[in-house]
């Protein structure tokens, strides 16, 4: 497994339409490798992110794949050719390194949907149970994103602290979600066409601390993704030592 990153240098007009539609990115994304390559294998498939640092207000695309990827393409529409290329590397050796009880920083985009079916009761027709049956709607609420993030991370091979209180008010808090660990810190509502349809996309950007509790089903989680969407940038996570002030 490969992971990539490539910095986009928005005052493009070439980068700016990248980042306005998923769809267009999952298409760059995609011609950065032959059409012999493997979109997945037994390791991994292809996922992507788009990352907008506050920061310094720069934006990166982060690419994992099971081959490494060419993205010249990308570099001359969105980047600064002859300047700035990407940086690939080998992501084997680090997936290798992870242990029960590492802790690290983490940062995913995911598309925070449920099953509609679920939610139907038994006063629903069985002509609405079909037509619902299948469809997904996106959670809206940063509370409820959160406990969508929160309900996967045991499958995925993770724990997700409590934030340590900074003071003894905090210990008298009633609203879980403010001593989460979890933080949303961005959400957005994509639409965009694809070759035939209108789509619409909910995201929320999640980062926080995670232990790692099963580094089997966190590799799948890194090499596979988190969630639905995957194609459209979702589902990839990155983890990066914690840094101390």
């Amino acid at each position: 497994m490969y992971l990539s990153r490539i910095a986009l240098n928005m005052a493009r007009i070439g980068a700016r339409q990248l980042a306005a539609s998923p769809y267009k990115l999952h298409a760059a994304v995609e011609a950065s490798f032959p059409p012999h390559a493997p979109r997945a294998t037994d390791e991994g498939r292809i996922l992507w992110r788009l990352d907008h640092n506050r920061q310094d207000h720069s934006v990166w695309l982060y690419v994992v794949s099971p081959s490494q990827p060419d993205l010249l393409h990308i570099v001359e529409q969105a980047g600064w050719p002859g300047y700035a290329e990407w940086e690939t590397k080998d992501y084997t050796p680090f997936l290798d390194r992870l242990a029960q009880g590492q802790q690290w920083h983490y940062r995913v985009c995911a598309n925070p949907v449920r099953n509609a079916a679920t939610d139907l009761n038994l006063h629903n027709s069985l002509a609405t149970f079909d037509k619902m049956k299948g469809s997904r709607q996106a959670y809206v609420t940063v509370r409820q994103q959160i406990d969508w993030f929160e309900r996967r991370a045991a499958a995925n091979g993770f724990s997700l602290p409590e934030r340590d209180p900074v003071s003894g008010f905090d210990e008298q808090v009633k609203d879980p979600l403010l001593l989460s660990s979890v933080r949303v810190i961005d959400r957005q509502r994509h639409k965009f066409r694809d070759r035939k349809n209108q789509v619409t996309l909910s995201t929320a950007v999640f980062e926080g601390t995670l232990q790692v509790e099963d580094p089997q089903s966190l590799r799948h989680a890194l090499c596979f993704g988190i969630g639905k969407a995957k194609g459209f940038g979702c589902g990839l996570m990155t983890l990066a030592p914690i840094m101390t002030p």
